[in-house]
């Protein structure tokens, strides 16, 4: 698996471009197509993968769109405040692109690949209602949006419809027993692993 991590927009996002086997997946397109699809250089991408409905994750999913024809997949919870609308203003709208169209909702237990790795989707509420993480085993990676970041450190729960109990139920009962050398690779921030953010956040102790 090859993994490319682009920082776009004015609040720092990570967005994730994955290649294995000849497919490509994006996760995150937050901002900054043009950035992105110049990565990308023409190679097809399978799926556009939103790990929530914040602006800062989603910016760049309608020139992306139209500029790769990719279908998109996020949570089903989620995907209503993204589908056909303007994304809380979002970017892309503002520069004359059409609204985001979602092509697959996404629940617990479902899988994304892109070559020969499978990503299960994790439901992680709380950041928001639809929030989700990504885990391929057989790669020992975790992609964690907004739900964890390195240093201890979780999503806000202060905007609408954001929820401390169920982002800390979220961490310890879906994060908590994933192996400690799976490497986190957050929405914002650097890389960490599940090892040092079990010793740090407190909230990644399971029952």
């Amino acid at each position: 698996m090859k993994l490319t991590n682009l920082v776009v927009g004015p609040i720092q996002t990570n967005c994730y471009i994955v290649e294995d086997a000849g497919e490509t997946i994006v996760i995150d397109p937050g901002d900054e197509a043009d950035k992105i699809l110049e990565v990308l250089d023409g190679r097809p991408v399978k799926e556009i993968v939103l790990t929530h409905c914040h602006f800062d994750h989603v910016s760049a999913l309608s020139a992306l769109e139209e500029a790769t024809g990719a279908p998109a997949a996020m949570s089903a919870v989620d995907a209503p405040r993204v589908d056909g609308q303007s994304v809380d203003g979002g970017h892309d709208i503002a520069r004359g692109h059409g609204a985001p169209h979602i092509d697959r909702l996404l629940h617990e237990g479902d899988e994304v690949s892109v070559g020969e790795c499978t990503f299960s989707v994790i439901e992680t509420p709380g950041h928001t209602p639809g929030s989700i993480c990504l885990y391929c085993a057989s790669e020992g990676v975790l992609f964690a949006g907004d739900t964890l970041f390195a240093h201890g450190g979780y999503g806000r729960t202060d905007f609408e419809d954001g929820s401390f109990h169920d982002i800390v139920a979220s961490m310890r009962d879906k994060l908590s027993g994933l192996p400690g050398d799976t490497i986190v690779f957050s929405g914002h921030g650097p890389r960490s692993t599940m090892r040092y953010e079990k010793h740090v956040n407190e909230y990644l102790h399971a029952n």
